[in-house]
């Protein structure tokens, strides 16, 4: 799967915070000054992982594929978070147990911070983004739990903070991300019409989300910011219907010349919009 949700999340559903409604990774807590990892390849350091560009990277120490990694960020959360999101990974490749864990002041008196379980541990299946996503809570810090088994573990993006939870879905078909396939390619074919090959020039991947009936509350709340964000330069996690189909995960973004434009329905005076994104996903 490509949302993994901890099993507290999986039992608290609500109204306010459904599981099967879209969500939108975009807000981040993750920086440069509070990202560090267990080891770290002095050319790939921990901090690439705040880089929203996907050619740069975390990776381990290659000496030590077998040593038990933290990848963590001291958020020192006073609202609550819910999610750390990953892509360009290869943490499938090499068959890594991953898990989360947050740092939060519970039991015992004086109460003591201590690392507990947020998302159990699961071995993934494959490189595509993931969205691991639990019960949302103020946390002083969040770490990704990796145990490798094949290799040393390498992430280009991580993002960890509040998800984005659409109020509904969309009310058309819809492509998603990991199948919308988009590929130029030149044809080779001889003066008496033989094929001789195809040439690969570009690939990757885009679709089209719409939304409607968004209320102002949550368009004036939530929504902004993210549409905000979303225009000038921030890339987004999008899974456009988490629990029936966990594995349409991308890490997207608006395709040149695009821009999220909401409008107002004049009759009912709700919102509605049209994402058109790039992405990569698998």
């Amino acid at each position: 799967m490509s949302i993994i949700l901890s099993h507290a999340m999986v039992l608290s559903a609500t109204p306010s915070n459904p599981l099967n409604t879209p969500i939108i990774g975009w807000h981040s807590l993750a920086s440069i000054s509070n990202v560090t990892a267990t080891t770290e390849d002095p050319n790939n350091p921990a901090t690439n992982v705040v880089n929203p560009a996907t050619p740069f990277y975390w990776s381990a120490l290659p000496a030590s594929p077998q040593l038990t990694e933290y990848l963590t960020f001291a958020v020192n959360a006073v609202d609550p978070i819910d999610y750390i999101a990953i892509s360009g990974h290869n943490l499938g490749t090499i068959q890594a147990t991953v898990s989360v864990e947050g740092y939060t002041e519970v039991g015992g008196s004086p109460e003591l911070p201590q690392w507990v379980e947020l998302v159990q541990e699961c071995i993934l299946s494959n490189d595509a983004p993931k969205i691991f996503r639990w019960t949302p809570q103020a946390l002083l810090g969040v770490r990704l739990k990796i145990v490798p088994q094949l290799g040393t573990p390498r992430i280009a993006v991580a993002y960890c903070g509040k998800l984005t939870v659409l109020e509904r879905g969309t009310h058309t078909d819809h492509i998603p991300i990991n199948d919308g396939m988009d590929v130029n390619v030149v044809n080779g074919q001889s003066e008496s019409g033989h094929f001789l090959g195809r040439i690969t020039t570009t690939e990757g991947l885009s679709t089209t989300f719409a939304i409607k009936q968004l209320t102002e509350s949550w368009y004036t709340s939530q929504g902004k910011a993210f549409i905000h964000a979303a225009n000038r330069t921030r890339p987004f996690f999008f899974a456009w219907s988490p629990q029936r189909r966990p594995g349409d995960v991308g890490y997207c973004w608006l395709q040149k010349g695009s821009s999220i434009k909401p409008v107002v329905e004049f009759v009912t005076q709700r919102r509605e919009f049209t994402m058109n994104v790039g992405g990569f996903a698998l």
